[in-house]
């Protein structure tokens, strides 16, 4: 009873010991005063079982409580889901592994709610240990500091890293981690979209635009700008990259010596082009073709087909997309099968210089091949011609 007084009441340790040293010595008295009698129970053979019973309960409860040890201070996660639904992402993986810096999250949810947030964290915490701190308050409970907070939603997470915060609405992944790349990120990045010669807009909503695009860019904290060289004289200074996303009609002269000059100071630039099936293959912009022919870039005017895509249920002229460079930062992570509709290949020209490096980022099967007959897209009826059209693997 006393030794149980001191494990409710902690903050009295003095007490707990001396009642602990009280028993053991009092156990220690009983056994010397009842010695004989005991070296005679020993003897007997109801001694000798129980002694051996006693040992063997107290082995186990000692493996037990090591296992269990071990269990609580080295724990193992591993996620068996097929498609790795309770696991993070290579993203999150990554922004934990260089995780140099304390992070605090402070959830305001009710007790009964409290699994689904913890589920999520859980992971987090897995991977990065004791860098990750997670406090779960009740506003039921405690209104005091959800008031003080001014938490006006369930589910609110507060995100510390040292004396910034930030704040989400939900314990979701991809805010978690889109909230880690916003309190980490100290440099400003700019994506500029170019427009005035047809390309897909980041503004609109329509089925065409980019604004799922913009979304997430921004969601990473990527400030996104349309820019138009005709109103400019050069690329603005704010770009930190230049990106040209479905162009389907000329350039100026006058854009593409802006383009050029950028490139050749180092500027970065995004160049996703469509062929031209309506136009029966003819080139969207001539001039833009030859200025990528400069950086020993060749855009054939070209359609790739992939029989192999019909296994998936879609189009031909939708090639299935598994191969990926491991060694390029870019794609070393990627796993997922992807499907580009429409989409021509993109060659390397002989002769660059050393100095220039060309990498190639993804590939088709080599069951694809590349059409340049775009009549026979019209009739519907396209067959590989050996002399014409080139086999897979392409880029």
């Amino acid at each position: 009873a006393l030794l149980f007084v001191g494990w409710v009441y902690p903050e009295v340790p003095t007490a707990s010991y001396t009642f602990a040293g009280l028993l053991v010595l009092s156990l220690a008295a009983l056994a010397w005063l009842n010695q004989i009698s005991l070296k005679a129970a020993m003897k007997t053979r109801t001694a000798r079982f129980g002694a051996n019973a006693a040992l063997t309960v107290l082995l186990i409860m000692g493996i037990i409580i090591v296992v269990n040890f071990l269990n609580y201070n080295h724990f193992y996660r591993k996620d068996l889901t097929k498609d790795q639904i309770h696991g993070l992402s290579d993203q999150s993986k990554k922004i934990l592994r260089e995780l140099k810096t304390d992070v605090k999250f402070t959830v305001f949810t009710k007790t009964q709610t409290r699994e689904e947030a913890k589920n999520v964290l859980d992971n987090y915490i897995y991977l990065a240990g004791s860098k990750i701190k997670v406090e779960y308050v009740d506003p039921d409970r405690d209104p005091t500091r959800a008031k003080a907070a001014n938490i006006k939603k369930y589910g609110t997470a507060i995100i510390e890293v040292d004396k910034r915060e930030t704040r989400i609405e939900e314990v979701t992944e991809e805010k978690v981690t889109n909230a880690l790349i916003k309190m980490f990120k100290t440099v400003s990045t700019t994506a500029c979209f170019l427009s005035g010669h047809g390309e897909k807009s980041v503004e609109t909503n329509d089925a065409e635009s980019l604004s799922q695009l913009k979304q997430e860019l921004v969601s990473q904290t990527y400030e996104v700008k349309t820019i138009s060289l005709l109103e400019e004289t050069k690329v603005p200074e704010i770009c930190t990259l230049v990106a040209v996303i479905g162009a389907n009609k000329a350039f100026f002269q006058k854009e593409i010596d802006a383009i050029r000059t950028y490139l050749n100071g180092g500027g970065r630039m995004v160049f996703a082009l469509e062929p031209n099936v309506r136009g029966l293959g003819a080139d969207y912009h001539p001039e833009l073709t030859k200025l990528l022919a400069e950086w020993y870039i060749e855009l054939p005017q070209n359609l790739v087909i992939d029989p192999t895509s019909r296994l998936l249920g879609v189009n031909a002229s939708v090639p299935v997309i598994a191969i990926y460079n491991k060694e390029h930062v870019i794609t070393k992570e990627f796993q997922a099968t992807a499907l580009f509709p429409i989409a021509s290949t993109v060659d390397f020209k002989t002769g660059a210089p050393a100095s220039l490096k060309t990498t190639w980022l993804a590939k088709t099967s080599a069951k694809a091949f590349a059409k340049t007959d775009f009549k026979e897209f019209a009739s519907g009826q396209v067959k590989l011609d050996d002399k014409k059209d080139k086999a897979g693997p392409h880029t």
